[in-house]
């Protein structure tokens, strides 16, 4: 390394550039490899400066997230741990941030079945938010909806559903009733709803999810096809076969070529398939005229399965939404 990067404020600063780097990389580019890289990079610059502890805790964050996506579920609770005892060590400021790193945490440990400890952190950050913003802070709807996430993977449909709408009541509060965190909390809650059976409120909130996700400019294509099929299958369950192709044939067009996790992409087309074996079960006639993306769908996923990687029933959900 030349002298210059030895000293102690220009490595500060690289060490910053490549924190910056690696969650553009892990957002944007989606270049895990490279994103864990950086991270690591900027761990190593960062380690054993002790004035500069935030700047560890939010590079440790940023690792976290990249080990998740990687699937690395272990090792990035490791780093977001970390990132969370700085926080406690660093003031009131450097426990707010703890939030950040502790919702992260949350939603790792969901993704990895820990549920009572997603559960716990997530409650730990929205206390905090609480405490230190306010109940009407948008922070805390964000946390609210990681929260509703867990409660849906555990099954508790009923106690979840409580949560998007909290998150929203607050978003309406802060006056952002109509920001692509809302949006999200449409999306959330419109998949609850069709786990209790709920289906025409599900529908409903749906369409929304559908039409605000839309609106927001460059909006990730995961959330937009993670709307469609809430609504698509919300629509299979109330048995409206027509009407559910539309969105699930569109949310497999913006899967399709995306490089993104299998299990998030298999959904898309799994999604399809149900459909066309639904649909041609119960109206064997109609589905000859309106199925054919469903039975290219099915095509596929037997192509799949003789490789190993037909999509299992239930796959899907992301890191803020759940269709």
């Amino acid at each position: 390394m030349a002298a210059a990067a030895r000293r102690p404020g220009d490595r500060a600063l690289r060490a910053a550039a490549l924190t910056a780097l690696s969650d553009s990389l892990r957002v944007e580019a989606k270049d895990l490899v490279r994103a864990r890289s950086s991270a690591d990079e900027a761990i190593a610059l960062l380690r054993d400066d002790p004035a500069r502890r935030t700047e560890l805790a939010a590079a440790l964050n940023i690792l976290g997230l990249v080990l998740h996506d990687l699937g690395e579920l272990d090792a990035g609770i490791r780093a977001l741990e970390e990132a969370i005892a700085i926080g406690s060590e660093t003031g009131r400021d450097g426990e707010y941030r703890a939030t950040f790193e502790l919702h992260n945490l949350s939603g790792v440990e969901r993704g990895r079945g820990r549920l009572d400890d997603a559960e716990r952190h997530g409650r730990q950050a929205l206390a905090i938010v609480e405490r230190l913003a306010g109940p009407s802070h948008p922070h805390r709807a964000v946390i609210l909806g990681n929260l509703a996430l867990v409660k849906r993977a555990g099954k508790q449909f009923a106690e979840g559903e409580a949560l998007p709408r909290e998150a929203l009541a607050t978003l309406e509060r802060a006056g952002q009733g109509a920001s692509p965190d809302a949006a999200i909390g449409r999306l959330n809650l419109s998949s609850l709803l069709r786990d209790q059976g709920k289906l025409d409120e599900s529908i409903d909130e749906g369409r929304v999810a559908v039409t605000m996700i839309d609106a927001v400019p460059g909006q990730d294509a995961w959330l937009r096809a993670a709307a469609r099929m809430a609504l698509g299958r919300a629509l299979m369950a109330r048995r409206r076969w027509p009407e559910a192709l539309p969105p699930l044939a569109e949310a497999w067009e913006l899967l399709e070529p995306m490089q993104i996790d299998p299990k998030r992409r298999s959904a898309g087309l799994l999604a399809l398939y149900q459909l066309h074996r639904d649909w041609s079960k119960a109206d064997p006639a109609a589905v000859g005229a309106g199925g054919g993306a469903g039975r290219s769908a099915r095509r596929d996923a037997e192509e799949g399965a003789a490789k190993g990687t037909r999509p299992a029933e239930g796959g899907g959900g992301g890191e803020n939404s759940a269709p």
